[in-house]
């Protein structure tokens, strides 16, 4: 799960939008711990 502006979203709805684009044949999303903000 992504916390981004106070909205959770899943990795795959962000590689569905991406999905969408139909340059994009292969897209992966994972999230990363940003330490200036939790830590």
């Amino acid at each position: 799960m992504i916390i981004t502006g106070g909205e959770n979203v899943y990795p795959r709805e962000v590689e569905d939008v991406l999905f969408e684009h139909p340059a994009v044949m292969e897209a992966v999303v994972i999230s990363q711990i940003h330490e200036g903000i939790i830590g």
